[in-house]
């Protein structure tokens, strides 16, 4: 059973890139209306009646505060996530209280929105005896076992063949079988995760470079910085060092 979506956020290339990603990158999931105000979202979610709701807090109009404060006592069922600017975390605080399930900040972090949809879609699950249900759920709970010991194992080397002799799988299922629940290439996965903590390291913290690659898992700090590059489209010191951007054309919504 597919997860159904709404999304509300005024500007559209945030909007679009927060559709594509909930419905190529983790399974499950549907968007099945958007709205770019909380006016017309109300109007649009009474006949809609989706599963999760994906809003901004800062609309013209009606602003995400209300809509979720309407809407958690029309639908309190339906789970809600905010996304929030930096400077806005008293709105998130607050939108919490109002019914919100869970906010994230802009840019919004993969790995964070990957971790909530998947809770979501657990949670969604329907409860059945039947053998196939009862597969797929055990499926995912390896996927986020998985998904936890790779996070606690970025400093260092991480294979898919050591993890599925941990997961008592064969790695060959076990690589379509993360492909199919996640999106994504185990390997990709790894080096995604990398990144983001990475990016995290260097804006949150005053370690050297050839330090924060080492505790992403790279040996050389020049191997480091080209992989970042490519990745990132900069270099670790310029991305350091690049302001935090709260909107505008070149926003980008995801780190």
């Amino acid at each position: 059973m597919m997860v159904t979506v709404f999304i509300v956020e005024d500007e559209l290339k945030i909007r679009n890139s927060i559709r594509d990603f909930v419905e190529q990158e983790v399974s499950g999931f549907k968007v099945i209306g958007e709205a770019s105000d909380g006016a017309e979202a109300t109007v649009r979610l009474e006949r809609e009646a989706p599963d999760l709701l994906i809003t901004d807090i800062r609309m013209k109009g009606m602003d995400g505060l209300e809509l979720i404060e309407r809407i958690h006592q029309s639908y309190p069922d339906m789970k809600i996530l905010i996304i929030s600017a930096h400077g806005e975390f008293e709105y998130a605080q607050k939108a919490l209280r109002y019914g919100a399930d869970d906010y994230l900040l802009k840019p919004i972090n993969r790995l964070q929105l990957t971790l909530f949809l998947n809770k979501v879609r657990d949670e969604k699950a329907p409860l059945s005896s039947s053998g196939d249900t009862e597969n797929a759920k055990q499926e995912r709970l390896v996927i986020r076992t998985i998904k936890q010991r790779v996070a606690e194992r970025l400093h260092g080397p991480i294979t898919l063949q050591a993890i599925a002799q941990e997961v008592h799988m064969n790695h060959r299922y076990l690589s379509t079988l993360f492909k199919a629940e996640t999106g994504i290439n185990f390997s990709d996965y790894i080096e995604r995760c990398r990144m983001d903590k990475a990016k995290k390291l260097l804006k949150e913290s005053k370690l050297k470079i050839y330090e924060i690659a080492g505790l992403c898992g790279y040996a050389s700090a020049k191997h480091f910085m080209v992989i970042f590059k490519q990745a990132v489209g900069c270099t670790p010191t310029d991305y350091r060092d690049r302001p935090e951007r709260q909107s505008g054309e070149d926003y980008e919504p995801f780190q």
